[in-house]
């Protein structure tokens, strides 16, 4: 009776899928602390293309054969990614080439942090239209405390979207789970909390311990990703956290939601429900995802070629995921 309650309750692999995550969780926690360069090199490297391919894919998945009722809600997703994408490069390109001033340039991505805001802030109206029962009267004042730190320093806005980026990637696995493998949310809330636990940990082994990196050109825009140049803490923590979290992400979306999803299974463009409208968005939908994967090859071939420089341009136009993730956050609750 024992054994068979037993192979009963591990039969959703549950009990695996705990195990399996903690111990990961438990060693990429370990590497950061002692080489977050290295692991922050090694994991955009190998995973940053596929990661976008898998991301991409799984949106493509989320969107329904017809918008009907959310054609309004998916207009304005679709239009803010794409705007806000192309005025981001156009900035961070005019910066780079020196065509605007610094206090000009500082000013600008102010706005642009502030239309991120304000765009998200439609998006959740939106939703709210569609789900009166939940409460959203939180939002406004959120929004207006949003834009108000951000005008206080714009750059340290834009390090707390680096660091928010990792955390939307589990809120939406957490609404997968919810939805395709419910029996594992108790798990992957245990997992969360290892999360807070190991991310607690590292900042307690690294507090005062000072950054022993080198000078060179791509440690420099690691540590500046991580906001080493901004804030008062310890370079080598900010470093080794944003280094757990982006590997904890990675993990997220090249394995555990197409796990929680079954999209291994489901990868053939003709599963998409988008493919269903026309042979024409079929045919569409083949060929984005034949580019999107010469995209990854191209890009592995690129942080060959020039690691420093691709990195660059590859977290500039990265931007559009990061978008892209907060319409289908918001989605995931309608």
């Amino acid at each position: 009776m024992n054994s068979v309650g037993i192979i009963e309750r591990n039969k959703d692999g549950k009990g695996a899928f705990m195990l399996f995550s903690l111990a990961f969780l438990v060693m990429a926690a370990a590497i950061a602390a002692c080489a977050p360069i290295a692991l922050s090199m090694v994991i955009v490297f190998f995973f940053a293309g596929p990661h976008n391919w898998i991301e991409f894919r799984y949106f493509l998945s989320r969107l329904p054969a017809r918008f009907g009722k959310l054609k309004r809600f998916f207009v304005w997703a679709f239009a803010g990614v794409t705007l806000l994408t192309i005025s981001k490069i156009a900035l961070a390109a005019c910066l780079s080439m020196k065509l605007v001033p610094v206090p000009l340039a500082t000013i600008l991505f102010a706005a642009w942090n502030s239309a991120v805001v304000l765009w998200t802030l439609r998006l959740i109206f939106l939703t709210a239209a569609q789900r009166a029962e939940r409460e959203w009267k939180w939002a406004l004042p959120a929004a207006v405390a949003l834009i108000a730190i951000n005008w206080l320093n714009p750059s340290l806005f834009g390090v707390g979207l680096v660091y928010l980026h990792p955390l939307i990637g589990m809120w939406i696995l957490d609404r997968e789970i919810a939805r395709s493998k419910p029996e594992w949310r108790g798990a992957y809330h245990v997992c969360l909390a290892a999360v807070a636990l190991l991310v607690g940990m590292i900042w307690w082994q690294l507090h005062d311990v000072p950054a022993k990196f080198g000078s060179d050109y791509i440690s420099g825009r690691i540590l500046f990703r991580a906001g080493a140049s901004l804030l008062p803490i310890s370079s080598r923590l900010l470093v080794a956290t944003h280094a757990f979290l982006e590997t904890v992400h990675y993990a997220i979306w090249l394995l555990v939601i197409p796990m929680a999803s079954a999209g291994w299974r489901s990868f053939r463009p003709c599963s998409l429900p988008l493919s269903w409208r026309s042979n024409g968005c079929r045919r569409a939908i083949a060929a984005l995802l034949a580019v999107s994967s010469v995209a990854v090859v191209a890009l592995w071939l690129a942080f060959k070629l020039d690691f420093g420089l691709t990195t660059d341009v590859y977290f500039t136009l990265a931007i559009a995921h990061v978008l892209a993730e907060i319409p289908f956050l918001l989605k995931g609750v309608m």
